[in-house]
């Protein structure tokens, strides 16, 4: 009978043990909220178009890319991202490429529709405060492995490089407060 009573005194301890950790791993409790850079709004207004293709088979991501540098073959170069699956960024080196593109539409891929919309003003973008506001959430932020101009994250993702110390549990995210993205 006392084996039995040790071993629920364990359990218990063990029980408490986890429950005290696991509050250490919650996300913040604050959610942060990102900026819109001004300048960079106005440059992908400007340079920018979200497009999204309407395909009913998987198409490969670089054939697109190579299909689009190739049928639009601009003047400047246009930089294009994959944000997910068939939705695509495109940001142009200079305006008159973008509206010639617009203007020469509709367009396709391998027979399949590719809708062109204008940069929405209300889209939030990850611009270098924005990096080092969601670094500054885990610790003292050292560098931002930024790739774009420096106003607009031109990547599906960014490194934040973050000192902290390590006695300290590290937290397993954030809570972002943002608006939906709009329908494409």
């Amino acid at each position: 009978m006392a084996k039995l009573a040790s071993n629920k005194n364990l359990d218990v301890f063990i029980v408490d043990s986890l429950v005290i950790e696991t509050a250490n791993l919650q996300s913040p409790s604050k959610s942060i909220k990102l900026k819109a850079n001004d300048k960079a709004v106005n440059i992908m207004y400007n340079l920018g178009l979200v497009g999204k293709i309407l395909p009913d088979k998987v198409i490969n991501k670089n054939a697109i890319k190579a299909i689009l540098l190739k049928a639009w073959s601009t003047a400047k170069g246009v930089q294009i991202v994959d944000l997910s699956d068939n939705i695509y960024l495109f940001k142009f080196a200079v305006e008159g490429d973008r509206k010639r593109v617009i203007e020469r539409g509709p367009w396709n891929i391998e027979g399949f529709p590719l809708i062109l919309k204008p940069w929405d003003q209300k889209l939030q973008n990850i611009c270098q405060e924005n990096a080092e506001n969601i670094g500054a959430l885990l610790g003292k932020v050292l560098e931002v492995d930024f790739t774009g101009d420096g106003l607009v994250c031109m990547s599906r993702f960014l490194r934040v490089k973050v000192e902290f110390e390590v006695s300290k549990p590290l937290k397993s995210g954030f809570f972002l407060d943002r608006d939906p993205l709009p329908d494409i």
